[in-house]
């Protein structure tokens, strides 16, 4: 696991692979500071970009789900005005 985290790539790494190996630097970091030692650079380096890549997908997915909403609302709404449309010209005058 601590090879894992040394070397993640962001890119072939999961959603899930990219939560477990956050929790697990955060982990190793506490217990360098609980044993007294230094914390090397690379752990503090590699949490910093887990945690951009996390809520780098979090706003990834945030974007996508608004898009397919407001497409699902001017389907709604162009559906909505073409019923009118059609009524309008329907009712008697």
């Amino acid at each position: 696991m601590l090879y894992d985290l040394r070397t993640f790539n962001k890119d072939k790494a999961s959603y899930d692979e990219l939560v477990e190996l956050s929790a697990f630097g955060r982990a190793i970091r506490q217990e360098f500071e609980a044993l007294g030692g230094e914390v090397p650079d690379w752990v503090d380096r590699q949490i910093k970009a887990l945690r951009r890549e996390i809520h780098s997908r979090h706003a990834d997915a945030a974007e996508a789900k608004l898009s397919k909403a407001k497409a699902r609302y001017a389907g709604l709404l162009k559906e909505s005005l073409t019923r009118l449309r059609s009524w309008r010209r329907l009712r008697p005058r």
